[in-house]
């Protein structure tokens, strides 16, 4: 369930990359971004069992749009997703987690195809646990980023560093941390 989640929102990203290439005014962007993300708490207790997770994450993907209210100022919404191995009593298992979040920016001109970046965002996070703990937990989350994006006609590359904080529990007190870190990079295109 959750991969054909994950391929559908990469196939409504390029669906949304191809489509959006043939538009004549660019203030409005979609950005497709992966990269490496690492935990920065790898040792938790969940449930009341000491839980060891794996440093880095799998799977990470970042779908992003974003409008650009002028040529230093852009608002958007993210989705990202991974996916984390822990074990319990040496027993394995995973996490499914998904971030949505509203984000906006700060441009600087650098020159014509090189603008560096910082910004912010505050959202949802979401977390399924399954094998050796099951569950799913949900809550806020926020970030902060800081980047370069190489802008071209249409089209765009970007390298970001990006910053999460999210703590996401069951209802009960059971909490699971996501914050970390990772550089993420992507491609977007401009309609």
């Amino acid at each position: 369930m959750r991969s054909s989640i994950k391929q559908t929102v990469l196939l409504v990203g390029l669906l949304g990359l191809a489509l959006s290439a043939t538009a004549v005014e660019r203030n409005h962007s979609i950005v497709l971004k992966s990269g490496i993300y690492t935990l920065d708490t790898t040792r938790q207790t969940i449930l009341s069992n000491k839980t060891t997770y794996e440093d880095d994450v799998d799977s990470e993907l970042a779908l992003e749009y974003e409008y650009r209210i002028n040529d230093h100022v852009g608002v958007g919404v993210e989705y990202t997703t991974f996916t984390g191995n822990f074990i319990v009593l040496d027993t394995p298992g995973e996490t499914d987690s998904e971030l949505l979040m509203v984000n906006a920016r700060r441009y600087f001109d650098m020159g014509q195809h090189v603008k560096p970046y910082f910004g912010g965002g505050l959202g949802f996070s979401r977390v399924e646990m399954s094998g050796a703990i099951g569950g799913d937990a949900s809550g806020m989350g926020l970030q902060g980023m800081v980047g370069v994006e190489f802008p071209f006609d249409r089209f765009g590359l970007v390298a970001e560093y990006k910053f999460i904080s999210s703590e996401p529990d069951d209802g009960s007190g059971e909490e699971v941390d996501l914050s970390g870190s990772g550089l993420f990079f992507g491609a977007l295109v401009r309609f």
